[in-house]
């Protein structure tokens, strides 16, 4: 998560203003994208063509080989409850490059931030484009207040199916009576009002929301945002587990009903788990116009890289910002090399990563305030063990307790 919202900022988004655009999906549609990876493709190629579409017009360019617009999209499976919610996260440019002629260089446009009448024509046309998207694919079109069916028609569903819709709905898969997760807290009385933003729309159970956007010269913003984006299914630290062997989940923050937990016995947890696995080889982070990696504009619009190089394009100060007009000169430098001519390496080491991402630096001596090393990494477990003891610290591994049967065979033998 942190090495990849690094390289994000290092290495792929250029020094301009990039907007979240998140696109929420209604129950049925959530389950069909959730078990098809080139379905969940094609609907989030509709959606990016939308808003670049949009991005284009508000440049004033109808034709898309004048206008080059890009992106990055987080695939988010889970929600706050561990349950499975396919939505998109797509950190798009806040604007479009312009060629300066045949051949020449990229300029970047910035466009005006959509109005609620915008987003409401661009979540219809994508709703709408959605639905005989899949419908065209054998999928009927789904009911937005409907529940999902585990499978297509004439197919028998698999359990894994079965467990990604239940937890769609927030029910329990694994129970011989249809029941929904047990949570605690509720009882909280009130009507329930939201308060309505106006970078959102809703129509038909799909959602739009884009008012997070970042400014091109802030860096540290926009990293945290690509954590976020990119951060894992749930947060180990609210989870905890029990006297009698139950799981608890605490929720980021509690509901409109007053719920704040919910409570899982291990193998319901498990389920929920498996839920929200992809399918084989569907990748979660997908890049979009001049930032995809065929684009051959990619090369002229990405930083150098090392975060601390400046502008790609040259420019200092303020100009950085893309905040003191519409457009701005992007440079053509490639990616970063190091002395011997080679292209820098992707990864950062351990300890600069997690400087960067929790402010924590480990090379800190905690006696002298020093300055530490790396000396040498020690492999030989004889050696090892050597070392540990005369520190006075542990050096046999923990005893592990045998495997438990898998909540396929559980499911199986409770129907028995």
């Amino acid at each position: 998560m942190a090495d990849t919202a690094a390289h994000l900022v290092d290495r792929v988004f250029p020094r301009v203003p990039v907007r979240q655009w998140v696109l929420s999906l209604p129950w049925e549609v959530r389950y069909i994208l959730a078990r098809d990876a080139k379905l969940l493709t094609g609907a989030l190629r509709i959606f990016t063509g939308e808003v670049f579409r949009h991005l284009r017009r508000r440049a004033g360019i109808r034709r898309a080989r004048d206008a080059f617009p890009g992106g990055v999209t987080g695939v988010q499976r889970f929600g706050g409850a561990l349950n499975l919610n396919i939505h998109f996260h797509s950190l798009l440019l806040d604007g479009v490059y312009l060629r300066e002629g045949t051949g020449g260089d990229l300029r970047f446009h910035r466009t005006p931030a959509p109005s609620k009448e915008e987003l409401e024509r661009i979540l219809s046309r994508v709703r709408t484009r959605i639905f005989k998207f899949l419908a065209a694919r054998g999928w009927p079109d789904p009911d937005p207040g409907g529940e999902p069916s585990p499978g297509m028609e004439g197919e028998d569903p698999t359990l894994q199916d079965i467990f990604q819709a239940a937890s769609i709905r927030e029910w329990i898969g694994l129970s011989e009576e249809a029941r929904r997760v047990p949570v605690l807290g509720g009882g909280r009385t009130g009507n329930g009002a939201v308060g309505v933003s106006p970078f959102s729309a809703r129509q038909g159970g799909f959602s739009l929301h884009a008012g997070v956007r970042v400014a091109g010269g802030n860096r540290e913003g926009l990293e945290r945002l690509c954590r976020y984006v990119l951060r894992p299914p749930f947060a180990e630290d609210r989870l905890e587990q029990l006297p009698d062997g139950n799981v608890l989940y605490r929720f980021r923050r509690p509901r409109m009903d007053g719920s704040s937990h919910l409570v899982l016995a291990p193998v319901e947890f498990l389920e929920k788990l498996a839920a929200l696995v992809p399918p084989p080889r569907a990748h979660l982070v997908r890049y979009h116009g001049v930032l995809a990696p065929n684009s051959r504009f990619r090369k002229s619009v990405t930083p150098r890289g090392g975060g601390e190089e400046g502008c790609p394009g040259g420019c200092e100060g303020e100009g950085c910002e893309n905040e003191g007009g519409d457009e701005k000169r992007m440079g053509t430098d490639g990616p970063a090399r190091s002395e011997g001519g080679r292209e820098r390496p992707r990864r950062l080491d351990w300890a600069t990563l997690l400087k960067r991402s929790l402010d924590l630096d480990v090379l800190v001596c905690p006696r002298c305030s020093g300055r530490m090393r790396l000396i040498a990494a020690i492999e030989d477990a004889e050696v090892a063990a050597k070392i540990l003891r005369a520190m006075g610290l542990p050096h046999e591994s923990p005893h592990l307790e045998p495997a438990r049967p898998p909540p396929q065979e559980a499911f199986e033998f409770a129907q028995l």
